[in-house]
């Protein structure tokens, strides 16, 4: 059940939906294939808060073959789809894991609380 490493695209923009409706503007964090799954992931912000204080942090896969990033910087194009699945939230946290390793943090929560 590994990963691999995608690409990492710097400074990649977005905007997003929520579940209310609410276009948010939004940051990826990390971005990784699954070979296992078969997919490719995307952990982003909006630069939001909770309520104690802690970064708001989601994932979603990814269709890469859609990706479109604009050469002046502006908002990328990026078709994203909900994560329903425990195995694939454990991939994600383990890769979280692994780049909080790498940048000398520790990453705590739950699977849903990424």
């Amino acid at each position: 059940m590994g990963t691999q490493n995608a690409s990492q695209i710097n400074d990649l923009r977005f905007k997003a939906e929520n579940e209310d409706g609410v276009v948010l503007e939004c940051e990826a964090l990390l971005m990784f294939d699954s070979p296992f799954f078969g997919k490719s992931y995307i952990v982003y912000t909006d630069g939001g808060t909770d309520e104690d204080g802690f970064t708001s942090v989601y994932a979603s896969s990814y269709n890469k073959d859609t990706l479109m990033v604009p050469e002046d910087s502006g908002f990328a194009s990026i078709d994203l789809s909900p994560i329903e699945d425990d195995e694939e939230w454990n991939i994600i946290q383990e890769q979280l894991a692994a780049e909080a390793r790498h940048a000398g943090r520790i990453v705590v929560g739950d699977a849903h609380g990424v």
